[in-house]
């Protein structure tokens, strides 16, 4: 009788599967790593859902403003000073200077950083750079009541 698993000649024996197991593991592995990165992306750029499905409006945070009146972080001191790092975790968060709702503006969010003595622009808790008061991203979340 023939022992499969003790091969009595060379011509019987099967290839080995240890190494193609370990090559199908790391490329199901790296392509698994590449797709959660992808998902975490989106999932931090939905806001993690609070923001009752709000559409972003388009960046406008390095536009002029439109009537004069409107606060524009890039005018902001320190705008200059961000890193590219800095700029996308901005855009994943889909900052933009001005809201789409008028009931949620940076300035009335929990996240929120009140600005400097002088300053138009404040600050948030989940970014480097300036905010403008009127400002929007997708992780707004109404402030706790006090």
């Amino acid at each position: 009788m023939h022992d499969v698993n003790h091969p009595t000649d060379d011509s019987e024996q099967r290839p080995d599967t240890s190494t193609q197991s370990r090559r199908a593991f790391l490329g199901r592995f790296a392509a698994l790593g590449a797709a959660g990165l992808g998902l975490s992306s989106a999932v931090a750029a939905c806001g993690g859902g609070e923001d009752g499905g709000q559409q972003a409006p388009a960046a406008t945070e390095s536009a002029p403003a439109g009537d004069g009146d409107q606060v524009v972080a890039a005018d902001c001191e320190g705008f200059d000073a961000l890193t590219d790092q800095d700029l996308q975790m901005r855009e994943t968060l889909q900052y933009a200077d001005e809201s789409p709702n008028p009931e949620q503006l940076c300035n009335n969010c929990r996240f929120y950083n009140e600005p400097a003595d002088g300053e138009v622009c404040g600050g948030c808790q989940l970014f480097k750079g300036p905010v403008a008061p009127e400002g929007w991203c997708s992780s707004w979340a109404a402030m706790e009541a006090a």
